[in-house]
């Protein structure tokens, strides 16, 4: 399928389904044309792409009315009577899709955060053990500078 063709299964632009390719929201695959390299993309990508992109909204009857981006969709529509299993379906499976990937990535981040908060915890016990040992070592060489000075000149010559 060319860019144009997923355009308007889309109702998008070319520009836009371009765009999409670039950014990997959506699937393609580079492929010599006429003249130049262009993109060629999978039925199926197309029209998961537009699942993902689209919320369809009823009509009082319970028909498809018409389709909105998924961030255009307006949140004071009033569902009528009897719409509502098909408008429920809906949300729940859009609720699905999204709510699944999001709670994966949550608990991804919190190994993460576990990992990172361990790796903290020890650099600072670390961190901690140098500065005492560089503490000890600062106070020895004060002690012995301080022991030297205190015998006479003769016998940091001699070394007795």
């Amino acid at each position: 399928m060319t860019v144009e063709e997923a355009a308007t299964v889309l109702d998008k632009s070319v520009e836009t389904v371009r765009r999409y390719i670039r950014s990997g929201r959506l699937p393609a695959q580079r492929v010599q044309g006429h003249n130049n390299q262009e993109y060629r993309l999978h039925p199926q990508d197309v029209e998961d792409a537009h699942t993902q992109l689209t919320v369809r909204s009823f009509d009082r009857a319970g028909t498809q009315a018409h389709a909105q981006p998924v961030d255009r969709v307006d949140t004071h529509t009033v569902i009528q009577p009897g719409t509502q299993a098909p408008a429920l379906a809906l949300v729940e499976a859009l609720l699905e899709r999204t709510v699944a990937p999001l709670a994966a990535a949550n608990e991804r981040l919190v190994l993460e955060n576990a990992r990172l908060s361990e790796i903290t915890r020890l650099q600072a016990e670390e961190l901690g053990v140098a500065r005492e040992r560089a503490r000890q070592a600062e106070e020895r060489a004060a002690h012995l500078e301080h022991a030297d000075r205190r015998r006479p000149w003769w016998w940091r010559v001699l070394g007795r």
